[in-house]
Formats: C-alpha cells, structure tokens, sequence
C-alpha cells in the first residue's frame, strides 16, 4: 500500500492513523504516513512513556536518570519503524496527535536515536 493509499483509508475511517496496539495507557503501537528523506512512507510507531520503556521494553528494574528520544530504525513491510519516548505519565490520543506532528515536523531525521529534554528519574 502506497502512502497515498494508506491515507485514504484512514481518512475515511476518521483519523490520521492506524491503531494497531494500545497497552495499559503507557504504550500504542500505530502507523501514520510522514516523510523520510524527502520521500512519503509510512511510519510504523511505538510510542511509550519512558517509565513503561525502561521498566519493560528495556527489563531494568533499576532507576535512571533519562531523556525523551526519538529512535528510527529500519524499514520493513509495514513501514519504517520509529520508536518514540515521552516523559508522560500515560499515553492518549492527544499525545499520539502531538507525536506524529513532532516527527512529521522533524525535517532531518535520519537512522539512528535522537535524545531531548531534561533528564528525568524514571524507576
């Protein structure tokens, strides 16, 4: 499915993105189309509050001292894939609205991990 394509759907749905997961209010996983390298596509998004991302995507049970980040990975069938860290204390549909913005906003992104903000205790 083109960019093109993926837009439509959704926009006959009512939304600007696909859900695909919603776990516990800490973490969505969702496509939504952007660009990359000046070329359309869709991006296949994780998005979680940094406590659900470093307590159980990271498995660490001790406290750090971290900042949000934006980290773009490879690109596979179901669209590039982006994972996004907010200091929220939970996600909804707003934050999702306000991450999509942010990385369709982002105009050099590139492979790799992008940290910002303070850093902040998570444990």
């Amino acid at each position: 499915m083109t960019p093109e394509q993926f837009d439509l759907a959704c926009h006959a749905q009512g939304k600007s993105y696909e859900m695909l997961a919603w776990q516990s209010h800490q973490c969505a996983h969702f496509r939504f189309t952007g660009k990359f390298a000046e070329k359309s596509l869709i991006w296949d998004a994780h998005l979680y509050t940094l406590a659900y991302y470093f307590n159980q995507v990271v498995e660490s049970s001790q406290p750090h001292r971290v900042r949000q980040f934006i980290e773009v990975g490879e690109l596979t069938p179901s669209g590039r894939r982006i994972h996004i860290g907010l200091n929220l204390p939970e996600i909804d549909e707003a934050a999702i609205i306000k991450a999509m913005i942010m990385v369709r906003q982002y105009k050099r992104l590139a492979s790799g991990r992008y940290e910002y903000g303070e850093t902040v205790n998570v444990s």
